[in-house]
């Protein structure tokens, strides 16, 4: 890169090959490992040997920061203070952290709504199911006294609604958009109210995904 770095990235083995293509593509190293738990186990053991530093996007203050730095202001700038309801899924959690903490200062009764996996053998890449993680497990950055509740969505909704967006509003978005705006809906959020739900990805990291739920959804 322009900061002429190098870059190794762990990623656990559900992750999708267009997102690994991408990776590789900017030059960097991919090892993949069973899980996203051991691929943070062995990215900590290599930067114990000293050869790399970990960023730990998991830990760091530094991704919920700038999510309250700048997320949160637009969300708030751009609905004129009247947002009610921010949906984001557990990820890292920067992005509910942050955006959250921000929201809350300014309007305590803003519910901030976090999404996760309704089954543990779940196809959405990138959300964790929270409530399964033992403490040591779970991102150090999430607040949980931010959030008001935490909404399963299956992998069929999840997906189906993105399909949906591609379709009818001509958005390619991955599954976790979809997934958000399933869970506005079954809330009811987008009928009484501003909701706001944040599309962390677009498609091109997802299409074989896509094509799997779509073939599955033929074959039904």
């Amino acid at each position: 890169g322009r900061l002429g770095l190098k870059m190794t990235l762990i990623v656990p083995d559900d992750a999708t090959r267009e997102r690994v293509q991408a990776m590789v593509a900017y030059g960097a190293e991919v090892i993949r490992a069973p899980g996203i738990e051991e691929a943070r186990r062995q990215a900590r053991a290599v930067a114990e040997e000293g050869t790399h530093r970990i960023l730990d996007q998991f830990a760091n203050p530094d991704n919920w920061l700038m999510h309250y730095r700048t997320t949160g202001p637009e969300i708030w700038n751009q609905t004129g203070g009247q947002v009610e309801w921010f949906f984001a899924a557990f990820g890292t959690c920067g992005t509910i952290t942050g955006v959250g903490r921000y929201l809350k200062e300014r309007n305590p009764n803003v519910r901030i709504i976090g999404i996760e996996p309704a089954s543990r053998q779940h196809r959405l890449s990138g959300i964790k199911r929270i409530s399964d993680l033992p403490e040591e497990h779970r991102p150090k950055i999430l607040d949980y006294s931010l959030l008001d509740d935490i909404i399963e969505v299956r992998d069929e909704d999840a997906f189906g609604a993105g399909i949906e967006l591609a379709r009818t509003e001509g958005l390619m978005v991955g599954p976790t958009t979809g997934a958000l705006l399933h869970a506005a809906r079954i809330t009811g959020a987008d009928a009484r109210g501003t909701a706001v739900v944040i599309s962390p990805d677009d498609a091109g990291k997802y299409i074989s995904s896509y094509a799997a739920y779509l073939k599955a959804a033929d074959a039904g």
